[in-house]
């Protein structure tokens, strides 16, 4: 039986996704991966069950995604709390308009204010009492109490000791969903808030989760019993599943020589780390912010070498699929680096007027319209977008290909850069993904352990035992130690 309301139309696996949830007691993690449709699938389960009171948190991002999609789907305007304390009017038209949909991102629902209360013991002593108040949380909780909290990309709470995931543990509400193309993003101990959030009695406190899951600060015990734990409330869908006829990303190294003066420098930083590393002179904490900063920097020197090759490269895709007549022929370029160096900017001078840019200095509602541009724009070619901000949230379907300038520290990262623009349920088709590698630097070491990992299947998200969760970080610091 499918939904149906406006425009909100569910596939089969979407519409059994809302049944699970009401099978899962109303309390349910939807682990879609990216561009199945998280969205309208979690909008039409409140419609199904014609919620009065629907607060969505989620990054910063993607709300005004979320405000595009709620209109189009159910025609309701939002509301959006902003600011790091309900103001008057924020608190007048809450109380009074009662909106169906309210959003707030992750960053202003954490936000805590410093409290003092005093008290009289009995000896007439007064006493001051410091505390952190979270305003909106006891907003919500008291005098908004929605019927439905849907926690958009939930892992943005995997941080338990963070303001965010604090305040995300304490809003309450009978009907809580989470979605997440990753919830498992680095360590075992990243899914407790989440199946806190879910049941608090099942898992009342981390320490009782971790003895009875964790087998080391990398692995899981008892997997069996969690999976099947997980199965309680988490369904997950996956694109090779549910589009059996979506070809898998094309994933090529391409590799770029660093010129002369780019490698000297690099293998300078590089001998330096190296020799510091294996004198242990350092003490543990000393010695990873020295790594951390030099392997930044030789980063950094390998992603300034290639503006010229990467926009060279883009131009090579786009021309190769226009002469062959394909509708996807728009490029992605994707970086980290934004500032020093300013690589979205090189790079978008480099392709000239065919190319769009945004980071994460423009505000969201500025990136949306560039993406639109980009989207609709015959005569734009190029985007290029920091990687961090385009990450969520952002459908980019016109291209057929993307590019990474640079490499990030988990395989996820890439994957959710990947997703902006590879089968999106709006607009199906494959991509090509090239991440562009300079051979014997720093880069092509941190490639082949993503290259690993990439090919690796998660035991709980996927069923498969034996899980390795060991970061990036620490084989490349292993690979250092060793020598090449």
């Amino acid at each position: 039986e499918s939904f149906e309301k406006n425009n909100l139309k569910l596939k089969s696996y979407q519409a059994a996704a809302v049944k699970f949830v009401d099978r899962a007691g109303n309390r349910a993690l939807l682990h879609l991966e990216m561009g199945l449709g998280k969205t309208p699938t979690s909008l039409a389960i409140s419609e199904h069950h014609k919620f009065k009171r629907n607060l969505i948190v989620c990054p910063a991002s993607v709300i005004v995604n979320w405000q595009r999609e709620i209109k189009k789907f159910t025609g309701e305007d939002t509301f959006v709390l902003r600011g790091e304390n309900p103001d008057e009017y924020s608190l007048t038209y809450l109380l009074t308009k009662r909106p169906r949909y309210v959003l707030a991102s992750y960053d202003t629902i954490g936000v805590t204010k410093d409290v003092e209360t005093q008290r009289t013991d009995d000896k007439g002593i007064v006493h001051v009492d410091k505390s952190k108040l979270q305003a909106w949380v006891e907003f919500l909780n008291t005098l908004y109490q929605p019927n439905m909290i849907t926690f958009d990309e939930i892992h943005y709470t995997k941080n338990s000791d963070s303001n965010r995931s604090r305040a995300c543990r304490a809003l309450k509400s009978p009907y809580v969903l989470g979605l997440s193309g990753t919830p498992l993003t680095n360590k075992p101990q990243d899914l407790w808030p989440i199946l806190y959030i879910l049941d608090r009695e099942l898992f009342p406190t981390e320490t009782d989760f971790e003895t009875r899951y964790l087998g080391g600060s990398r692995s899981f015990r008892n997997t069996e019993e969690l999976k099947d734990v997980m199965s309680r409330y988490m369904i997950s869908y996956y694109k090779k599943d549910v589009m059996k006829d979506l070809k898998p990303i094309e994933r090529i190294s391409k590799y770029f020589t660093l010129p002369a003066k780019y490698q000297k420098a690099h293998d300078k930083i590089m001998v330096g780390l190296t020799d510091q590393l294996l004198s242990g002179s350092m003490s543990s904490q000393e010695t990873l912010k020295f790594v951390l900063v030099r392997i930044q920097r030789a980063k950094q020197i390998c992603a300034m070498a290639k503006y010229d090759y990467v926009a060279e490269l883009a131009t090579e895709l786009y021309d190769s699929a226009d002469a062959a007549g394909d509708k996807w022929k728009k490029v992605i370029i994707f970086t980290q680096y934004t500032n020093m160096p300013a690589a979205t900017r090189e790079i978008t001078k480099r392709l000239g007027q065919e190319a769009v840019s945004f980071t994460g200095n423009n505000s969201p509602e500025e990136r949306q319209a560039i993406v639109d541009r980009f989207q609709t724009d015959p005569d734009i070619h190029f985007l290029v977008a920091s990687t961090k901000a385009a990450a969520e949230g952002l459908n980019i379907t016109a291209a057929g290909n993307v590019i990474f300038n640079d490499l990030l520290w988990t395989p996820a990262a890439h994957q959710q850069a990947e997703g902006r623009a590879y089968g999106r349920v709006s607009d199906l088709h494959s991509i090509g993904s090239y991440y562009v590698v300079s051979p014997n630097t720093i880069e092509e070491m941190i490639n082949d352990i993503l290259m690993q990992k990439m090919n690796m299947i998660s035991s709980v998200m996927e069923g498969e035992v034996g899980m390795n969760n060991t970061s990036i970080i620490n084989e490349l610091l292993l690979k250092l130690k060793g020598g090449r």
